[in-house]
């Protein structure tokens, strides 16, 4: 994607992004992920809550087995 930006509204979540290693991101946290940049959904709690926003909507997802 060109733009994706995440903002941590209640629990948590953590991500692993390419070159920079696990994130853990808590409410109030923002991520801004540079374009085209691999990343992994590595947990995040049962009351997480985000709000993402993502340009293009229509975007490729590779689901990790």
């Amino acid at each position: 994607v060109e733009f994706q930006m995440t903002y941590v509204i209640k629990g948590w979540i953590k991500v692993e992004l390419e070159g920079t290693g696990e994130v853990t991101l808590r409410p109030g946290s923002i991520l801004m992920l540079p374009p085209r940049i691999k990343h992994t959904v590595l947990d995040y709690s049962d009351d997480c809550e985000q709000l993402e926003l993502i340009m293009p909507v229509k975007y490729d997802t590779i689901e990790a087995e």
